[in-house]
């Protein structure tokens, strides 16, 4: 990139989200090429959310049985499960490690060199832009997913869905009370969704 853009028009920046806070990704770009974020910047939502090792685990099960498609339409029964987990990821899964150890170091391994070359001609210092010291000492193969991890996982599901149903109950009740200001029912007549 610096040999065709020129070595002072690259900036780089570390883009491991353990090291960022929410939207601080947003604010490290914009800082690096003088946009000021004050007044009405609008954060986008995030999309294609990785998940951590428990919540893909359970997603890759729970796929059997609720695929994403059936034929060439998608699924409606399934509804809006990965949304869920993206958004709950954090209080699901407790290793964002999808693979073992020895795999993760060996895919770390083959990009030793050009990520030392990296860190020798951007970085700040050691480690402000990869991880620094040992990588093994940092990482654990991918907890299994047991029982229990799958019902609880099951139980945030089952939450925010019952969360989803109290909203829409809620709404379907202010409308019934504003039809039902709007255009009172003649004496006997039964409004639409009201029952006798």
């Amino acid at each position: 990139w610096s040999e065709v853009f020129g070595r002072e028009n690259i900036i780089v920046r570390s883009f491991d989200k353990d090291r960022l806070a929410p939207k601080r990704l947003y604010v490290d770009i914009c800082a690096a090429i003088g946009i000021d974020l004050a007044g009405d910047f609008t954060f986008p939502e995030q999309r294609n959310v990785s998940l951590g090792s428990e919540a893909l685990e359970f997603l890759r099960r729970i796929n059997k049985h609720l695929p994403r498609f059936v034929g060439n339409t998608e699924n409606p029964s399934r509804g809006n499960i990965v949304q869920i987990l993206e958004r709950k990821d954090r209080e699901i899964s407790t290793s964002r490690v999808n693979c073992s150890s020895d795999d993760l170091l060996r895919f770390y391994g083959s990009f030793k060199t050009s990520n030392d070359a990296l860190e020798t001609e951007f970085a700040e210092g050691p480690g402000s832009l990869l991880p620094s010291g040992s990588l093994s000492a940092a990482i654990g193969d991918a907890p299994e997913l047991s029982l229990d991890k799958a019902i609880a996982i099951m139980a945030v599901l089952w939450s925010e869905k019952q969360a989803e149903v109290t909203q829409l109950r809620r709404v379907v009740e202010e409308l019934r009370k504003a039809s039902a200001q709007d255009a009172p029912a003649r004496d006997g007549e039964q409004m639409p969704g009201e029952r006798r």
